[in-house]
């Protein structure tokens, strides 16, 4: 029975120390605290574990500089600088002496700074209770230098076209032949020869899109045929997901030639807002059936089409 009495005494003591040890630690983490907290977010204050409060207050402030600051939006495929821009917390809270330590440009420093100084006032550091101003540094990944390519290779500019009829007899003679297709070069300049007939751009009849009775009158045939070719184009485009990722709008306008037999031909980008849309318009122009083509004194002929299409985000 003294044993048992012993044994149980033993256990009762080890549990009171363990449970005043215990004690200690929460006293001595709460003395640690009360010394000095750090200014923090005013989201993250109802948290009270010091790493979850710190990890979520970098959070929100990385949040609202990516709303208030369009250069430091994400993007995954954009080349990037970093800013670090140092700033003071007030024993109000108020942010002062906002100041750029490592510069990019005066663009990219003038949108960090203003960002950094639109954020709300913060909870002020503590030392021993009593609030304290403090100094912090924020680095700011920015965008910078455009979208990266996604083919590592070279851009390789694509071979213009010349007309045989541009060409004298002497320069017809030294048009070189691979694969069935001529080259001539020329000032330097190597071309692909098309000896298909004379591009126009302007003809009796211009060519259609292949949806509107033929019955009507030329006029209202063309304005049917316009809006039905505009609506399938406009039907299959896709917004390219990089361009709606950093708000880029405009318009692409691509290039192709109608020919006799109404196919499409020689499709090219001339003008391109950028992040894959005037690739986008030119894969749309590619889908284009076959056209009504265009006649000049009744006979087909070959006509170019300049059409743009604009991205705009709703």
């Amino acid at each position: 029975m003294k044993y048992l009495f012993f044994i149980l005494s033993s256990l009762f003591s080890i549990s009171l120390f363990s449970q005043s040890e215990q004690d200690v630690f929460r006293l001595l983490e709460k003395q640690k605290s009360m010394e000095f907290q750090e200014a923090h977010f005013p989201a993250c204050d109802s948290l009270i574990d010091f790493e979850e409060r710190k990890l979520c207050a970098e959070k929100a402030v990385d949040k609202f500089i990516d709303n208030h600051c369009p250069l430091c939006r994400r993007c995954i495929r954009c080349n990037k600088k970093t800013i670090t821009i140092r700033f003071f917390v007030n024993i109000d809270g108020k942010i002062s002496n906002v100041k750029v330590v490592k510069r990019i440009n005066k663009r990219h420093d003038n949108e960090a700074l203003n960002a950094v100084s639109m954020l709300p006032n913060f909870i002020p550091a503590q030392q021993n209770g009593q609030p304290i101003s403090s100094v912090h540094t924020i680095n700011i990944t920015m965008k910078y230098g455009g979208i990266k390519s996604r083919n590592v290779q070279k851009y390789q500019r694509p071979i213009p076209w010349i007309e045989i009829e541009d060409l004298t007899e002497a320069e017809q003679k030294n048009i070189v032949y691979n694969q069935n297709q001529g080259y001539l070069r020329k000032s330097e300049i190597l071309y692909k020869v098309d000896f298909r007939g004379t591009i126009y751009q302007v003809v009796d009849k211009m060519p259609m899109f292949p949806a509107c009775d033929s019955s009507m009158r030329y006029e209202e045939q063309k304005k049917c045929a316009d809006k039905a070719m505009l609506d399938f184009i406009y039907s299959n485009v896709k917004y390219p997901t990089i361009s709606r990722e950093n708000g880029v709008e405009g318009t692409a306008v691509v290039s192709f030639i109608v020919e006799k037999d109404g196919s499409i031909s020689r499709t090219k980008i001339i003008r391109d807002p950028g992040a894959g849309c005037g690739d986008e318009a030119l894969r749309v122009v590619k889908l284009l059936p076959n056209f009504e083509p265009g006649k000049n004194y009744g006979k087909p002929v070959r006509v170019q089409f300049n059409l743009p299409v604009r991205f705009r985000l709703e």
